[in-house]
């Protein structure tokens, strides 16, 4: 994956998809969809708040249309900001030009609900 510290541009967590279709992310899902500028888009599993795990990640590649943060710097992807629609989909933008993104998680492990399950025991 390389050294995000050195990638040139910003990197680490910015923000979260803090709505769905324009309400408040509730969460209910336990899966959070982070911007984390030059680490890309970032999916984590909440359902076990003391052992969060990373379910996947997307680090788009920079385009002709992609320009350095600041002058003097690399050219590195930014995504700033991520929001999620009522199909799960995922729009996540780069502050540097390069695009939106509409993504999807399709992973094989979705994270485990508290919710009890028609059979009465946890799922």
């Amino acid at each position: 994956m390389g050294n995000f510290c050195e990638k040139g541009g910003r990197f680490g967590p910015h923000q979260s998809a803090e709505t769905v279709n324009g309400g408040i992310n509730r969460f209910e899902n336990k899966m959070a969809w982070l911007a984390y500028f030059n680490a890309g888009i970032r999916v984590v599993d909440l359902s076990d708040p003391y052992n969060m795990k990373e379910l996947g990640y997307y680090i788009p590649k920079t385009n002709k249309n992609s320009y350095p943060i600041a002058e003097g710097q690399p050219v590195a992807i930014q995504i700033n900001d991520v929001d999620i629609d009522h199909r799960g989909l995922a729009y996540a933008s780069d502050r540097v030009g390069t695009g939106l993104f509409i993504l999807e998680y399709t992973g094989a492990k979705k994270p485990q609900t508290t919710e009890a399950s028609s059979e009465g025991g946890q799922q």
